[in-house]
């Protein structure tokens, strides 16, 4: 089975609340638990979309898309609370531990796919604000993102958190198991607890776990 489709099976085996399509002459909305291999096979295209719609992947040829999804725009959600100070990072014990280890989903290229695991180690409920991939630059730098930052909407569906409101309880874990990109610089998660307190967690993606 050709990897994107191997993809798509993962995520209808284990990922049931998120939405399934596959396409012969036209795109069909399935339930996960009714899909089978022989049907990802045949089939000419394949949507698993977020409940938002966003297309978290696909196969096959794709031409026109089922009302209501649509593809990621790339970091352009924008907010007004704090930008990032490297002063207020908290990573670890008594904060967010924040660590990338091999990919659960994608089977490519693991120095460039990786999930992504967020632990709560403070005594507060917390949600992320915002997330963003910030560059490096010379004496060690972050480069502040131009077009803005990934929304906490995309937090809370690509991170699986279940409370709808996208609180994650102390000791809790979310995890992305999608994530892909390169290069050198960091993850930073922007996160806000359930008293007002705002800080920020991160990871660099140049130390993944990918073995």
């Amino acid at each position: 089975m050709h990897p994107d489709k191997q993809r798509f099976r993962y995520h209808a085996q284990v990922d049931p609340e998120m939405t399934f399509w596959l396409r012969e002459t036209q795109w069909t909305r399935r339930a996960s638990e009714s899909i089978t291999d022989d049907e990802i096979r045949r089939s000419r295209g394949g949507l698993v979309t977020y409940p938002s719609g966003e297309v978290l992947c696909h196969f096959g040829a794709l031409r026109e898309l089922p009302d209501g999804v649509h593809f990621m725009e790339g970091p352009c959600y924008q907010d007004g609370s704090p930008g990032f100070d490297r002063r207020r990072v908290r990573n670890g014990e008594g904060g967010v531990l924040v660590v990338h280890g091999p990919s659960r989903s994608q089977s490519g290229d693991p120095r460039h796919h990786y999930s992504t695991t967020v632990t709560n180690h403070t005594k507060h409920r917390i949600k992320a604000t915002k997330f963003v991939f910030l560059d490096k630059r010379f004496f060690g730098i972050k480069k502040e993102p131009k077009g803005g930052y990934y929304s906490p909407v995309q937090f809370r569906e690509w991170f699986r958190v279940q409370d709808p409101d996208g609180w994650i309880e102390p000791g809790a874990s979310v995890c992305d198991p999608d994530n892909y990109g390169k290069g050198r610089g960091i993850w930073a998660f922007f996160f806000e607890t359930e008293h007002g307190e705002l800080f920020i967690a991160t990871a660099a993606l140049e130390r993944r776990l990918v073995s």
